[in-house]
């Protein structure tokens, strides 16, 4: 599993939720807006990873909200029957089901209605699966501020026609600045496909910050919510990074201090 759906610890405080339907070519799709009340912060798109919008993606959606952001956390599997349990073997089934191209443009249809009520630019915060989508995104659409974690830069081998696009195939047409990291670690994704990745990045002149963190593997930003493992501080230091890399670009107010 990606990410755990429990958390250690009470949620972040203080912040509002809305829920919200974004029109697609056939039908809504659900989506929550968080904010901290009175406060329109810049949005940010946070895109989960194939077991949906979870405790954890809320939990990041909520720190986002409290950095000053206005968090979108759609359901891209909303046409999908709800995961019977929260196991890789019921992830990985419904995963064989979704037509990730067409949820690639419905999350291209979130990302255009919170830039239309914002009348800001936009950024995006993806995980695993979420992370090559918005590397994808980076591809379709320009001046998106992406954030990746450890998505995934070349197709797997069991990629079908309903698999989302691989991004190093269209790297060239990459728009930045993008944020990037994966873990040395990390045998889904594979070091050698992120090396690739990043060096054909740079030699087309893609804006790309990359980060390959010693010692971790898939997933490690669930080290945020565990704070008596050994990697904690790398992704306390990533998500703080990431925080600063979308104020940077989006202009958040300093709401958490």
């Amino acid at each position: 599993m990606c990410h755990e759906d429990t958390l250690t610890g009470q949620p972040t405080s203080g912040i509002s939720t809305e829920d919200l339907r974004v029109t697609t070519t056939d039908g809504d799709m659900p989506c929550r807006r968080y904010s901290v009340a009175g406060l329109e912060g810049p949005p940010v798109l946070v895109v989960s990873d194939m077991f949906g919008p979870g405790r954890f993606y809320q939990e990041v959606s909520r720190r986002l909200a409290a950095a000053g952001f206005t968090a979108y956390l759609p359901d891209y599997f909303f046409r999908l029957p709800e995961l019977s349990e929260m196991s890789p073997e019921a992830g990985f089934a419904r995963r064989k089901l979704l037509d990730e191209n067409r949820a690639l443009l419905d999350l291209d249809r979130a990302v255009e209605a919170a830039g239309r009520h914002h009348a800001v630019a936009v950024g995006t915060m993806g995980f695993c699966m979420g992370g090559t989508q918005v590397l994808d995104l980076a591809v379709q659409r320009d001046g998106l501020i992406t954030v990746c974690f450890y998505g995934f830069p070349v197709a797997a081998p069991s990629a079908t026609p309903l698999t989302a696009p691989s991004p190093i195939e269209s790297v060239g047409r990459m728009s930045g600045p993008i944020l990037g990291y994966w873990g040395d670690q990390d045998s889904a994704v594979g070091l050698g496909n992120v090396e690739t990745f990043i060096e054909t990045a740079h030699s087309v002149g893609v804006d790309l910050e990359a980060h390959v963190l010693p010692g971790l593997g898939h997933g490690f930003m669930s080290m945020l919510f565990a704070p008596d493992l050994a990697g904690r501080p790398q992704a306390e230091q990533a998500w703080q990074r990431s925080v600063g890399f979308l104020r940077t670009h989006l202009g958040a107010q300093h709401v958490d201090g």
